[in-house]
C-alpha cells in the first residue's frame, strides 16, 4: 500500500481525539489557553495522567506548551490554530460584549478590544491591572494599519470598569496570574510586544487576536469554520516589513546583522566599482553597469539573508522612517544607525584591502552641485516609497527584489547614481576609487537624504494611510 502523508496525518488527529478526555481538553482550548493546573482542575485528572494526554495532543501537533511571560515557572497550553483541519468540534460559543485585561492596558488589551468590536460587531472594553499613562505608540500604529483608531484610548484599571460583561478575557500571563483563574474567565496567552516594541511584535499580536476573533465570528455566522478563518488569516498574512525582523531576536543579534549587512553592501558597491574600473578602464558607462549589477545582486541577497534577523535596514533613512511610523524604539533606532555607519566604514576598508589599496584612502571625487543634491532627494523618496508601497499593499515578500531593481535602475536615471543612504555615503568617502565621494561632499548628501526621508514619510502616510497587508 502506498503511504499517503495526508491520510496518515488525519488518522493521527482522529487517534489523538479518540479519547473523551483529550477531546474535552481540546474543546476547552478552543476558547481559552490554560495552565496544566487549570486543566487538571477541569478534568479531575492526576498530574501524570494529564501529562500523558497533553503529550499525545502535542505529538499530533494539536497543542503547544510555552512558559509564562509572568511567572517563568508556570506553563500554558495553547491550541494550534488550524491544526484540526476539517474536523469539527462541539464547542459553540457565540461572541458577546467582552472585557480584555492585560497588565498595562497599553497594547495587547487595547488592540484586542478594537479588533473584537470590528470583527464580531459586539461591544468591547479593555483595562489593566497596573495601567500605563498612555497607549503605546506602537499599538496605535498597529491599529492604524488595520484601519482602527486608538488615538483617544486611555488606559484604566480593571476595577474601574462600571459594568463588567459576562465575557472577560485576560490576554497577559502576568495579569491572569495576578487576578487568578477562580473567576472562570478565559485566557489568551499573548506575548508582550513592548519587550521589543517593533512593528513585527505589534502586528503579531494584532494577527493573533484577529485569528481568535475570526474563529468566533465564523461560529456566530455559521458560514466560516475555524479552519476557514485560520486559512483566511494566513492568506492575508505577509512577511514582516524589512524594518522589523521576523525572528524577533534580541537587540545584540540584530545590531550584528545590521553591521554585517551594511558592511557586505559596501564591499559590493566599492569592490565592484574598483573591479569595473580595472576591467573596463576606458568605458565609464560599462563601469557603471558592472557596478550597478553587482550592487543589485548583493542587495537582494543581503535583504533575503538578514531580513528576518534585523529587518535588513542597512540604511539610516530606512530606520528613520520606521521610527517616525512608531515601529521601532528611539534607542534601538539610534543603535541601528551607529551599526550601519560602522558597517559601511568596515565594508569600504575590506574592499580597499581586497584590491591592494590603502586601508583608508579618502576619496578625491567631488560630488557637489544642486543637481546632485536634488537627485539624492528624489532617489531617497523613491527608495522609501518602494519599500512601504510593497509592505502596505500586502507584498512585503517582494521588497528584496523591488529594492534591488529600484537601486539598479536609479544608478542610471539619477545624476548622483542614487546613494540614498547616509551610511553608504560616509563609508564610500574612505575609498579613493570609482564609487568614492570626497568627504567634504558627504554632509550635503546626508542632509538631502534626510530631507528625502521626511518627504517620503509624509507621502507614505498620505498615499498608504493604512497597512492593507492584513485586511479583515
Amino acid at each position: 500500500m502506498i503511504r499517503n502523508p495526508v491520510v496518515e496525518h488525519r488518522a493521527a488527529l482522529h487517534a489523538a481525539l479518540g479519547d473523551a478526555v483529550r477531546l474535552s481538553i481540546v474543546d476547552e482550548l478552543m476558547v481559552s489557553d490554560r495552565a496544566p493546573v487549570e486543566l487538571q482542575a477541569l478534568t479531575g485528572l492526576e498530574s501524570n495522567l494529564l501529562a500523558h494526554h497533553l503529550d499525545m495532543l502535542e505529538e499530533a501537533g494539536l497543542i503547544v506548551r510555552s512558559h509564562s511571560s509572568g511567572d517563568a515557572r508556570r506553563r500554558y497550553v495553547r491550541l494550534v490554530r488550524g491544526a484540526l483541519g476539517e474536523l469539527e468540534l462541539s464547542v459553540d460559543r457565540t461572541p458577546n460584549d467582552a472585557l480584555f485585561i492585560c497588565t498595562r492596558n497599553s497594547a495587547r488589551s487595547q488592540l484586542a478590544a478594537a479588533l473584537w468590536r470590528e470583527i464580531t460587531g459586539c461591544g468591547a472594553q479593555s483595562a489593566g491591572t497596573h495601567p500605563a499613562q498612555r497607549v503605546h505608540p506602537g499599538a496605535i500604529a498597529a491599529a492604524e494599519r488595520s484601519g482602527l483608531d486608538l488615538r483617544d484610548a486611555i488606559p484604566r484599571r480593571f476595577d474601574e470598569v462600571a459594568v463588567v460583561p459576562l465575557l472577560v478575557i485576560t490576554v497577559c500571563d502576568r495579569a491572569h496570574e495576578e487576578i487568578g483563574s477562580d473567576q472562570g474567565w478565559w485566557h489568551w496567552s499573548v506575548p508582550d510586544p513592548l519587550q521589543r516594541a517593533t512593528k513585527r511584535e505589534f502586528d503579531d499580536r494584532r494577527r493573533s487576536a484577529r485569528a481568535n476573533r475570526s474563529d468566533l465570528r465564523g461560529r456566530r455566522e455559521s458560514s466560516m469554520s475555524s479552519r476557514d478563518a485560520e486559512n483566511a488569516i494566513k492568506q492575508l498574512g505577509v512577511l514582516p516589513e524589512t524594518g522589523t525582523g521576523q525572528l524577533r531576536l534580541n537587540l545584540t543579534r540584530r545590531l550584528i546583522a545590521e553591521t554585517l549587512g551594511t558592511a557586505f553592501l559596501l564591499i559590493a558597491v566599492v569592490g565592484s566599482g574598483i573591479m569595473a574600473s580595472r576591467l573596463s578602464p576606458s568605458d565609464t558607462g560599462l563601469q557603471l553597469l558592472e557596478n550597478a549589477a553587482a550592487t543589485v545582486a548583493a542587495l537582494i541577497g543581503l535583504i533575503l539573508m538578514f531580513g528576518a534577523v534585523s529587518g535588513a535596514h542597512f540604511n539610516p533613512v530606512v530606520t528613520l522612517v520606521d521610527r517616525l511610523l512608531g515601529t521601532i524604539r528611539t534607542r534601538d533606532a539610534l543603535l541601528y544607525v551607529v551599526a550601519q555607519i560602522a558597517g559601511g566604514c568596515l565594508g569600504t576598508i575590506c574592499a580597499n584591502v581586497m584590491f591592494s589599496l590603502p586601508v583608508v584612502a579618502l576619496s578625491t571625487k567631488v560630488r557637489s552641485s544642486g543637481a546632485l543634491w536634488f537627485s539624492e532627494v528624489l532617489a531617497t523618496i523613491g527608495l522609501l516609497l518602494v519599500i512601504h508601497g510593497c509592505v502596505r499593499t500586502g507584498r512585503a515578500n517582494a521588497v528584496p527584489f523591488a529594492v534591488g531593481i529600484w537601486i539598479g535602475g536609479a544608478y542610471f536615471f539619477t545624476s548622483s547614481t542614487s546613494f540614498a543612504n547616509p551610511a553608504a555615503a560616509i563609508g564610500r568617502s574612505l575609498s579613493n576609487s570609482f564609487a568614492g565621494i570626497r568627504p567634504s561632499s558627504v554632509p550635503m548628501f546626508v542632509v538631502m537624504e534626510v530631507i528625502g526621508a521626511l518627504i517620503a514619510y509624509a507621502l507614505i502616510r498620505f498615499i498608504f494611510p493604512h497597512n492593507h497587508s492584513e485586511a479583515p
